[in-house]
């Protein structure tokens, strides 16, 4: 809501307030090209879901809510093979606080003040573990 300067306090209740959300996502995520993508990750789906349920009751299941939320929806998966390197990638990029960088090296997405890195055996487990249900939850 920040991103799209949109206070909730600017309608009348939930309803209202996640409707401006997805419509202003939309008309920014269409831009120029007339379509629109969405990534959405293992970890969001399901608040993201809720929150599609709660608008669309009326609709039986999500690919109903996300078609009449976002238009004709198409599916692609993505997943990395290696859970191993994935997991080292997002346990340092939660460490140091910078996630992207651009392709000519220069800080794309910093969410931290920098700090170095350091080994984490349980973090690294903990995360191929969740992107490993991640996974199979897409599968279903």
């Amino acid at each position: 809501m920040e991103v799209h300067d949109i206070a909730a306090n600017n309608f009348p209740n939930r309803s209202g307030t996640l409707q401006a959300i997805f419509e202003k996502v939309r008309k920014v995520g269409i831009a120029e090209t007339g379509v629109f993508g969405l990534r959405l990750q293992g970890g969001s789906i399901n608040y993201f879901l809720d929150q599609l349920k709660f608008l669309h009751p009326e609709q039986h299941c999500d690919v109903d809510r996300l078609n009449a939320t976002f238009g004709e929806t198409a599916f692609i998966f993505l997943s990395r093979k290696n859970k191993l390197e994935q997991a080292i990638s997002c346990v340092k990029a939660m460490q140091t606080g910078l996630w992207h960088t651009a392709a000519n090296g220069t800080e794309f997405e910093r969410l931290a003040p920098p700090q170095l890195p350091y080994f984490d055996r349980e973090a690294i487990r903990q995360h191929i573990s969740e992107f490993e249900e991640d996974d199979q939850r897409w599968e279903h």
